[in-house]
């Protein structure tokens, strides 16, 4: 994991991000049932990698608000047989007003 948020004016920050997971082993899967109820594990193996990276900008009204707009990708890439890889984009706007 890393982040990094400079001010590059006054009240007007970049924010960058990234998050990296590798994952290599054994594990169990739950068996469910119509009721959603575990009923047994199945055993599996995984073998793969998560990642996540992120940026934005942020404008500081004062210490209790902001309003930043930020993009992230998030990428899994899973190297099993058998099992999906995806990806997933975001964008989101979000102003924030702590009491």
């Amino acid at each position: 994991n890393a982040g990094l948020e400079v001010e590059v004016i006054k009240n007007l920050d970049i924010m960058l991000g990234i998050q990296s997971v590798e994952y290599s082993g054994f594990d169990f899967r739950a068996r469910w049932d119509e009721y959603s109820n575990v009923f047994n594990f199945d055993e599996m193996d995984v073998d793969g990698k998560e990642s996540m990276l992120a940026g934005g900008l942020r404008y500081r009204f004062s210490e209790k608000s902001f309003l930043s707009a930020q993009m992230s990708k998030f990428d899994r890439n899973d190297y099993t047989e058998g099992s999906t890889s995806y990806s997933i984009n975001q964008i989101m706007l979000l102003y924030q007003m702590t009491f």
